[in-house]
């Protein structure tokens, strides 16, 4: 299941602070702060290059 799923089922469930924080951020930055502050900055990305 690709990521952009996963965060859309999650952004189903929000709690009122949580959807709080989501519409703020959007509002402030022009995208889903809350969803790249819970993103972990030490995630190893698999290398999709094809080889040749």
């Amino acid at each position: 299941m690709a990521l952009v799923n996963r965060v859309s089922r999650c952004l189903d469930d929000l709690t009122e602070e949580q959807d709080r924080l989501v519409k703020e951020g959007w509002e402030n930055n022009a995208f889903n702060q809350y969803v790249s502050d819970i993103i972990s900055l030490h995630r190893t990305l698999p290398d999709v290059r094809s080889r040749g």
